[in-house]
């Protein structure tokens, strides 16, 4: 009923992250509420709300991961000073192409944090630009175990995986 489904968009902005994301995952294919959710996004990236951690932030990610309204926001959210953040909203850009640039920029990047660039692995396996980056990865016994980690399992998607 429409005021169940009220309450339930109510939830989405609540206080109380389990609260946030149950609502999440019982509107997951609610157009309303994935509008609802982009624009908590935008409140967060704004500066005007600071109500969500993280964690919220990779659990609505998840949902809104094939929604190509999402994808500058999270491209946005890719400069975040907050590497979890940037981490999180990674790989929701792999379908993105204005994305690509970024995704490789954060690669390559060696002072960002292992998991940025692991995350950055993830969007871009399987991208040609990227493949020797990711490979040198495999091959380097000093890089970060999160990162190698990362392209190890990057070599194991039969459809995306790097030629090593």
């Amino acid at each position: 009923d429409i005021k169940s489904r009220e309450r339930l968009y109510d939830c989405l902005s609540d206080k109380n992250g389990h609260v946030r994301r149950i609502a999440a995952r019982v509107l997951k294919r609610n157009p309303e509420a994935k509008r609802r959710l982009r624009m908590i996004l935008e409140n967060d990236i704004s500066g005007s709300r600071r109500a969500h951690n993280t964690f919220s932030w990779g659990h609505i990610t998840e949902i809104l991961a094939d929604d190509p309204d999402a994808h500058p926001i999270f491209l946005k959210m890719s400069y975040s000073n907050d590497n979890n953040v940037v981490a999180t909203v990674v790989p929701a850009l792999a379908n993105y192409p204005a994305a690509r640039a970024r995704l490789r920029e954060i690669l390559a990047d060696d002072t960002a944090v292992w998991n940025e660039r692991a995350s950055a692995v993830e969007a871009l396996t399987g991208d040609p630009e990227s493949h020797s980056t990711i490979v040198s990865f495999l091959k380097n016994d000093e890089a970060d175990e999160g990162l190698r980690a990362a392209a190890i399992s990057a070599s194991q998607h039969p459809t995306r995986a790097p030629d090593v």
